[in-house]
Order: C-alpha cells, then sequence, then structure tokens
C-alpha cells in the first residue's frame, strides 16, 4: 500500500453527519482499493479555533485507531515532524 489520497470534509459546507459520512466512506473505499494514507482536510471552522466537523473527526478518527479499524493518525500540527506521506495508515 502505497498509494495516497485526500479528502476535504468542509468540501460544499456540509453538516457535521454527512462529512462523517463521507469521512467513514473514504476510509472504506480506500481499504479496498489498497490506497495507504488519506490525508483528511477537516478546516478550523469560524472561530479558527477547529469546528464541530474537526473535533467530530478527530474524535471517530482516534476511535478508530484504539480499537484497530486504523493505523494510525497524523495531524496536521504533527505531520513534518518525522512521519512521512504515504505511510500505511489506511
Amino acid at each position: 500500500m502505497s498509494k495516497y489520497k485526500e479528502i476535504n470534509l468542509e468540501e460544499g459546507m456540509p453538516t457535521v453527519d454527512e462529512a462523517m459520512s463521507y469521512l467513514k466512506m473514504s476510509i472504506t473505499l480506500c481499504k479496498q482499493n489498497k490506497i495507504g494514507c488519506l490525508a483528511v482536510i477537516h478546516g478550523y471552522g469560524s472561530s479558527g479555533k477547529g469546528g464541530v466537523i474537526r473535533v467530530k473527526a478527530r474524535q471517530w478518527l482516534n476511535a478508530q485507531v484504539r480499537n484497530g479499524t486504523i493505523k494510525a493518525i497524523i495531524n496536521g500540527e504533527d505531520f513534518g515532524n518525522g512521519d512521512a506521506l504515504g505511510t500505511d495508515t489506511a
């Protein structure tokens, strides 16, 4: 698995439920298509501190790591600190 895909959860201004459905579907498709890394853009919301989509996506992704559904998460603020895009995270 070395392919990379990027999704934008904010595109089209979806509801939180729509964004989360898109995230879950995207992870499923990445696994089916042997895409090893999924970059998820969730934005910071109007406050600049993190909107509801960001918070919900991170909570859900962290839960998926804990239960073994996905292998790892690299948050944007941590990206570039020795982690390389293309690692097996999906």
